[in-house]
């Protein structure tokens, strides 16, 4: 199963992975592994995780852990709208519980892009085989 096919929504559904953000039954967004979110630029998006959250295999979900899942749709044939190599410029750990992502351009969208089911977090291990192993934290 590839997070970045459909298979994300099915692992998502399964209770299997989580993404930082969702949307709710009344299209707001909430927090999943992420507790708050906030634009500190015009071009840089800042999301404080959720701490003492870890993966299936046992290791800890940190802000390095969504930066390699990010980096990896970066890279993949196809990765989730809003994640393209074109949008983006960066994304990199503030400290152990802050993501920072910066876009080309302004994307106020940014926090609604990264709620769907291919932004789920895979633990950094699961990178290692191609597809991913799934290593949620759901």
């Amino acid at each position: 199963m590839a997070i970045e096919s459909d298979s994300g929504a099915v692992m998502t559904s399964w209770g299997m992975t989580e993404s930082l953000l969702r949307v709710n039954f009344e299209g707001q967004l909430e927090p999943v592994l992420a507790t708050s979110w906030e634009q500190r630029d015009e071009l840089t998006w800042a999301f404080t995780l959720r701490e003492d959250v870890t993966f299936h295999n046992g290791e800890s979900f940190n802000a390095d852990a969504v930066v390699t899942a990010y980096n990896y749709l970066l890279q993949t044939d196809t990765p989730p709208r809003g994640l393209e190599p074109e949008n983006i410029t960066s994304i990199e750990a503030d400290g152990d519980n802050v993501v920072l992502i910066s876009t080309v351009e302004p994307d106020f969208l940014m926090p609604n892009r990264i709620s769907g089911p291919n932004f789920a977090i895979l633990a950094p291990a699961a990178y290692e085989s191609s597809p991913p192993d799934v290593m949620g934290t759901g």
